[in-house]
């Protein structure tokens, strides 16, 4: 178990970053990315969660679906140093399945007539799960084909990521279903649908679905479904394959969370269901926690004090308001961190290491940011 975040990017090839919404997901991905790719390391941020922000934030106008290096020379206009290099995409759920029956599929024809066909249209934008499995192909593509030190996994809202970890099993259901074995059975001879080589009930299901959808559409449905089945064992070994990848020991999981209770209610959740898989969250990052502020006597700001004696009337009112706002920061600094030992004794899976990042200042918005908020992760 890694002691702190720098020892985690040291010792993984994979991080895969998961949390609720709102709580900086994103953010401290790229701010992982960031980090790491200064201090030398090839780094890829995979984002599955579609964010314009965080390209605008990385000097892009959008990601793109293969890896687009973030030049030395933005870096360089934010005042930084990198001497790695730090790449970013985000997952085009049909391109990323239209390259994968591409590698499966020899026979041209065999291809055109599957990227042509209504029913394949309509899986590879539009059926749920279809987006979480090609993220699974797009992670495992990319560990397979390149040659990154690091890849940084930006998954959906914890409300969907465990759709991320279930996928592989559910297109493999999918595909062999019982359903999908009538069709390929009513079709396996002649290419054309029969429902005489069906039993009797299959039969009159598919021809009631032929009186419903129309004749032309269900021969469709049953050639892109023998079409598909010719790959179907490939695909299926691949798609194990992709499930078996997350077990693997250089994969890192990074849950991200804030002190509100629904945060912490959604944390608990995910660190359950990652249990339950045989998973376990190396670290949990708290983000715009509430730390104590410096001493009320101390010389910074009895300094700041005398200034203002100096050149501001009414200096005592002044100096009471910003004592309530002094003892308002010490008592919610002391509530975050009341939460945050409870949560690690009671709640967080043993050994998960606990990362304090501070309300900062300023919104996240570009990658002077991102470098600021990845030196807080690595302040431990």
């Amino acid at each position: 178990m890694p002691l702190t975040v720098e020892d985690l990017i040291h010792s993984k090839k994979t991080i895969i970053v998961l949390g609720a919404g709102g709580v900086g997901k994103t953010s401290t991905s790229a701010a992982l990315a960031v980090i790491s790719a200064m201090s030398g390391k090839k780094v890829l941020c995979l984002t599955i969660d579609p964010a314009k922000r965080l390209a605008n934030s990385l000097g892009l106008d959008a990601l793109p679906n293969e890896g687009q290096l973030i030049s030395s020379q933005f870096f360089q206009e934010q005042g930084l140093e990198c001497s790695g290099q730090l790449y970013a995409l985000v997952l085009d759920k049909k391109k990323t399945f239209d390259d994968l029956l591409k590698r499966h599929t020899k026979d041209p024809k065999n291809l055109d007539r599957i990227l042509n066909n209504r029913l394949y249209r309509y899986i590879s934008t539009s059926l749920a799960g279809t987006h979480e499995y090609m993220a699974m192909e797009k992670l495992h593509a990319v560990l397979e084909e390149e040659d990154y030190d690091l890849v940084i996994v930006d998954t959906p809202p914890a409300s969907d990521v465990f759709g991320f970890f279930d996928a592989p099993d559910r297109v493999v259901e999918a595909i062999d279903s019982q359903a999908t074995r009538w069709m390929v059975q009513a079709l396996s001879t002649s290419g054309r649908l029969s429902l005489g080589l069906l039993s009797k009930g299959a039969a009159v299901l598919l021809a009631a679905l032929s009186k419903i959808t129309g004749a032309k559409f269900m021969q469709e449905i049953g050639e892109f479904l023998l079409d598909f089945n010719s790959l179907f064992g490939g695909f299926r070994h691949r798609a194990m394959m992709v499930k078996g990848m997350l077990q693997r020991s250089d994969f890192g999981y990074l849950t991200v969370t804030s002190t509100s209770p629904p945060a912490l209610f959604e944390l608990r959740e995910v660190q359950r269901r990652l249990t339950e898989r045989g998973l376990h969250p190396e670290a949990t990052v708290f983000n715009r926690v509430q730390l104590p502020p410096a001493p009320y006597d101390s010389d910074e700001l009895q300094s700041a004090y005398r200034e203002l004696e100096k050149n501001h009337a009414g200096i005592n009112v002044l100096q009471g308001k910003l004592q309530e706002a002094y003892d308002d920061e010490v008592h919610r600094a002391q509530i975050d961190e009341a939460l945050l030992s409870s949560e690690k004794k009671h709640a967080m899976p043993k050994g998960t290491l606990l990362v304090r990042v501070p309300l900062m200042e300023e919104d996240v918005h570009d990658l002077a940011g991102l470098a600021k908020l990845g030196e807080a992760l690595l302040k431990v």
